[in-house]
């Protein structure tokens, strides 16, 4: 770039933020619109949508004169919406540039009112998760790496890519004057309910609102993870910005004008920050190549893990010296010299390594996948040099020959030393069966040396051949038998041969399925003779041919414990590679063509991918510190009720200042965590909250903040931790420590907002994603199992009610959901409110909530537009413990809907009241005391219902009394008396006397609390009988 272009550019930068400094304070005369607008929806429309899907520098000219003649004002919400999804499409820098001005002239028309919600959208797309950062998201991204290369590689260059679109639009905005700090725009970013007006990035603190957001954002970048995968952008941030943000105070020496310029885009001071920033940057950049380099050391051994780590060496390297030589000025030539020299360095140890692997690759070492079967396959032992007159014979007389020998001495020689030879023999065959270890085998071919007899071979032979079917396990220790006795008895390991062979034939021939211990011996024979090289391969493939003649089950399934025994060692040895490999590319186009079953396919390809596994890395553990992994193992792995008092004694001993950021970072990862014991999280959690609060609730609220983001991405792989967090936070508001507005508020969040308008409108048909919708009914029926009792109970019963009503509506619009969640349907509603009806079909759920609603018992609520509004009038001061809760009986029942007519100024608390949350300084030693006891009581209490939950109640074993006399009225008849007299019941009361019983009939009023619970649990029983009943027929 020139020095005219260059002061061309940043007198640009400073007209159009003066214009942006006019527009701020409302004046209009900058930028010119006709006088009559085009109010037409079609074309405003059409120009939303271009807006969204071709925002490019083709159509520059055409945007700016639709902004000039079209009526927007009334869109100016799905403007924002379609700009941000058009800006996040851009890739190349014409085309940024271009969207760049047409934003710039939507700003100067719509003012403040298009720019910060647009702001806060793309900084929304830059930071997706709270508490993360620009590395922190791209490296989460890209975590595949060590699943495959390629798709790693090709998913972080997409991350990439849109990274530095994003930046490169966020400097461009700033340079423009569009954005100045991130107080312009912070008030828009998304609030989440439980959080308030907590920020979605934690680089937006007090002290940091008023610091250039472009500074942030770049320092941000700069303060990457270790593995350096943002550097591409780094280079390209210094390449294009190198004199806007990273130049000295003199830029460009001699020029005054270019310089005062610069210094009025961006003060001398912020350009000093970042160029520091970058310095240390690059520091960190050549010890990360050192401690690449170390690793490739480590890893030599490991070939795929080696070619992982030399291209990523290499790729590194080339990225640092495209990134040093986009950097211009003092601190290019700082950093050179020492880049270069650590390239060298680099480069050599990598070559002598390399070097080194390929005088060892000249062995057979890379056969084998381990030393051990390296020494077992490639080593023997050394046999002493013994003229034995049983190979003399064998090497210098004919047949005739020895058998005159032999003659003579038998003739000569008693059998006395037959006899021993023979003894031994059978010594030794006796032994063979016990062979474990290579040693054992060895040392008996040693003893055998010594008894080499053509008659001793022949009872070797024999023994080799006759071995059990279920015996296989013998076969590669008999095999290394005939291979150190191959120098002086050649013939074992031919006889064997000949023996494998004959047996294959004869197996194939006949294909007897049933025999299948017979079928692995005889392919275990064929393959331990070929890994010892005493099979021929042309024999070998003869086998393998024979499998894909008729290509049959039997034959499939033979092939592929050849496959599985001897095709990894006949694809690695250089003499055998081409031919399996072409034989391989066979095998796939027979089992293309042939149209496999699906279990045959699946031993097929296991075969398949055992001979010629894919390149994998080997897994790299994460070193944490000692006292992060101690925090880690009384948390997640020794935390339960039994130890609770002990754990919260060692989290006491913590600095709680210093080791801030290991205890946030442990006491957030609840998915972590033992499932079955977050209840006692949550205890442990309330206990802390007498000496921490402050920590506490950040991480309650982190934790709220975070299901809800999570809800919304409806990633399936994070479904694990979103059942935790759900849990987890049901389990806190059991120990009270939740507001039971943020339970209901999470409620009814779990509805799609795209069905549930407002409460009054339902929408079963609209398109949603199905996954996502079971996964919603799964945390809404996890978290009414888990504390939606107390709900019910509390003073928020009304509006629970509805919301059961609401949620079987949603569960019975659903067209198919598996069975399993059926019964959890079925369980959880009789659970929280066993007197409601669980509805079969979406009409009758709909019916009754729509009656429900327009009886009046929500009238108080209808003011608000949507079904959330239910819960800012319906507010509770208490609640209850879902443990508690379950064993409550009907009567309290009574009693909580007896206190719903309460006012609502008496249970109203709001949640940003700072006195539901004291701090440390106002706890006094008093209302700790009282918290204790408390806390034992609580205890105490599910201490006592656990121990009685078990229990079985006493039989009321008395028989009914039998009336003597003929002239008393039966019991029938008092049924029916009842009937006849609605105001009153007739209740039969058992009196004893002595060893005599006694009845009478009383009268009991209708209304009454005996006469109605007695009523509602014959209900009760009879609807659940009915149910069991129902489930019982349609069982499939």
């Amino acid at each position: 770039m020139s020095k005219e272009e260059l002061l061309d550019k940043l007198n640009v930068y400073l007209n159009d933020r003066q214009l942006a400094v006019q527009t701020k304070n409302g004046d209009a005369d900058g930028f010119s619109v006709q006088k009559s607008l085009d109010s037409s929806l079609k074309k405003n429309t059409a120009f939303m949508k271009r807006c969204r899907t071709s925002l490019t520098a083709d159509n520059y000219d055409l945007f700016i004169k639709e902004i000039k003649s079209l009526s927007l004002e009334k869109f100016v919400p799905e403007i924002i919406l379609s700009i941000t999804e058009g800006l996040s499409k851009c890739r190349s820098v014409k085309d940024i540039q271009a969207a760049v001005r047409i934003v710039f002239f939507l700003y100067q028309r719509f003012s403040v009112s298009f720019i910060r919600p647009l702001l806060a959208n793309l900084y929304s797309m830059l930071y997706p998760s709270p508490a993360d950062s620009i590395s922190g998201n791209l490296s989460r991204s890209s975590s595949a790496v060590t699943v495959s290369e390629s798709i790693s590689n090709k998913g972080t260059s997409v991350n990439i890519a849109k990274t530095r679109a994003l930046l490169r639009i966020f400097v461009e905005f700033w340079l423009h004057g569009l954005v100045h700090v991130p107080d312009d725009f912070k008030d828009f970013l998304p609030a989440v309910y439980a959080s308030g007006k907590k920020f979605r990035k934690g680089l937006f603190e007090e002290k940091s609102l008023q610091t250039p957001l472009v500074v942030i954002l770049v320092e941000d970048v700069l303060a990457a993870p270790s593995n350096f995968s943002l550097l591409p952008i780094v280079s390209s941030l210094v390449k294009s910005y190198k004199y806007e943000l990273f130049s000295s105070d003199e830029a460009l020496p001699g020029e005054s004008e270019i310089n005062k310029c610069i210094n009025r885009v961006c003060d001398s001071h912020w350009r000093l920050q970042l160029r520091t920033s970058l310095g240390r940057y690059y520091q960190d950049l050549i010890g990360y190549i050192e401690s690449r380099q170390h690793e490739f050391e480590e890893y030599r051994d490991q070939l795929s893990e080696r070619d992982f780590l030399e291209n990523t060496l290499e790729g590194t390297s080339n990225k640092a010296e495209d990134f040093l030589k986009s950097i211009e000025g003092d601190i290019a030539n700082e950093m050179q010299d020492s880049f270069y020299k650590k390239r060298e360095e680099v480069m050599s140890i990598q070559n002598n390594i390399l070097n080194a692997e390929i005088l060892v690759q000249t062995g057979a070492v890379q056969l084998w996948d381990s030393e051990e079967e390296h020494q077992f396959y490639e080593t023997f032992p050394e046999l002493p040099n013994l003229e034995l007159a049983e190979k003399k014979s064998f090497e210098t007389s004919g047949d005739q020959e020895v058998k005159a020998e032999a003659s003579v001495e038998d003739s000569q020689k008693h059998t006395k030393p037959s006899k021993s030879v023979s003894v031994k023999i059978d010594n030794l065959l006796q032994a063979l069966p016990n062979f474990m270890s290579a040693e054992q085998v060895d040392q008996a071919a040693l003893e055998f040396l010594f008894l080499n007899t053509k008659a001793s071979r022949n009872r070797v032979i024999k023994a080799f051949c006759n071995i059990p079917r279920t015996s296989s396990f013998l076969v590669p220790y008999y095999i290394r038998f005939a291979r150190i006795m191959t120098p002086v008895a050649p013939d074992i390991a031919s006889a064997l041969v000949e023996h494998a062979r004959g047996a294959f034939r004869r197996m194939m021939n006949r294909k007897a399925k049933h025999e299948y211990d017979t079928r692995t011996l005889i392919v275990r024979y064929i393959s331990e003779l070929t890994k010892f090289r005493l099979m021929s391969f042309s024999h070998v493939f003869e086998c393998y041919k024979m499998c894909l003649l008729d290509f049959t089950s039997f034959d499939l399934e033979v092939l592929s414990l050849l496959l599985e025994n001897c095709g990894r060692f006949l694809y690695r040895f250089p003499k055998s590679s081409l031919q399996i490999s072409s034989f391989l590319e066979v095998v796939q186009k027979k089992k293309l063509a042939a149209a496999l079953p699906s279990q045959e396919q699946l031993i097929l390809d296991n075969a398949l991918y055992f001979v010629n596994p894919p390149k994998t890395s080997s897994e790299k553990v994460r070193k944490r510190p000692l006292k992060e992994e101690f925090l880690r193992f009384i948390l997640h792995i020794r935390l339960s009720e039994t130890n609770l008092s002990a754990t919260i004694a060692l989290l006491r001993k913590f600095d709680w200042k210093a080791d801030f950021e290991i205890l946030y970072s442990t006491f957030m990862e609840v998915w972590n965590m033992k499932y079955e014991c977050l209840n006692s999280f949550a205890s442990l959690i309330a206990s802390l909250y007498k000496t921490h609060p402050d920590f506490c609730i950040y991480v309650i609220d982190d934790t709220v903040d975070s299901l809800l983001t999570s809800i919304d991405s409806g990633s399936f792989g994070d479904s694990q931790k979103r059942l935790a967090q759900a849990k987890f936070l049901a389990e806190l508001y059991c120990v009270r420590l939740l507001d039971v507005r943020s339970i209901i508020g999470i409620l009814f969040y779990l509805l799609p907002p795209d069905k549930f308008q407002s409460i009054l409108q339902f929408s079963p048909t609209a398109a949603t994603n199905k996954e996502n919708e079971l996964f919603r009914l799964r945390m809404i029926a996890l978290l009414l199992s888990t504390c939606g009792s107390s709900l019910v109970r509390s003073k928020t019963r009304k509006t629970m009610l509805t919301y059961l009503l609401a949620y079987q509506c949603y569960f019975l619009a659903q067209p198919e959901v598996p069975l399993d969640m059926q019964f959890e349907f079925d369980d959880v509603v009789p659970k929280v409110r066993p007197s409601m009806k669980v509805h079969k079909r979406f009409d009758e759920a709909w019916t009754a909530l729509s009656e429900r609603i327009q009886s009046g018992v929500d009238d108080h609520d209808q003011d608000d537009e949507d079904g959330g509004s239910i819960l800012q009038s319906e507010k509770s001061n208490e609640s209850e413990n879902g443990h508690e809760a379950n064993d409550w009986d009907d009567n309290e029942e009574n009693e909580d809907s007896s206190d719903d007519s309460e006012s609502e100024e008496e249970i109203s608390m709001d949640m940003d009241d700072p006195e539901l949350f004291n701090s440390e300084e106002e706890l006094d030693e008093e209302h700790i005391h009282t918290m204790e006891i408390d806390e034992e009581l609580s205890r105490m209490m599910n201490d006592s219902l656990s121990s009685r939950a078990h229990e079985r109640g006493i039989a009321f074993d008395v028989p009914l009394p039998l009336r003597s006399t003929s002239g008393d009225t039966s019991f029938s008849d008092l049924n029916n008396l009842s009937t006849e007299n609605e105001e009153n019941v007739k209740f039969t009361l058992l009196t004893k006397k002595g060893n005599k019983q006694r009845s009478q009939v009383l009268d009991v009023p209708y209304h009454s609390v005996l006469a109605q619970s007695t009523k509602s649990r014959q209900e009760e029983e009879l609807i659940e009988r009915k149910r069991m009943k129902e489930m019982v027929l349609n069982y499939d």
